[in-house]
């Protein structure tokens, strides 16, 4: 009981690829390090993170603004 099956991880490598995997995409486009996709595996982070990225201003928008 103590260790993850193959099922377990069945289940969890879809949940990557949808959630973790666009949001990486997401960030980059955003001009975020990658990296903290990572931080949607953390449901509060998770959503804390989605707040950052809507509220922050996106490289296109500091480019118009010169």
């Amino acid at each position: 009981m103590g260790s993850f099956s193959i099922w377990h991880w069945m289940l969890m490598t879809p949940i990557w690829l949808l959630f973790v995997w666009p949001t990486w995409r997401l960030c980059e486009r955003a001009g975020i390090s990658g990296p903290w996709a990572l931080l949607f595996l953390i449901p509060p982070l998770g959503l804390i993170l989605v707040w950052i990225i809507a509220f922050i201003p996106w490289p296109i928008e500091r480019q118009t603004a010169k």
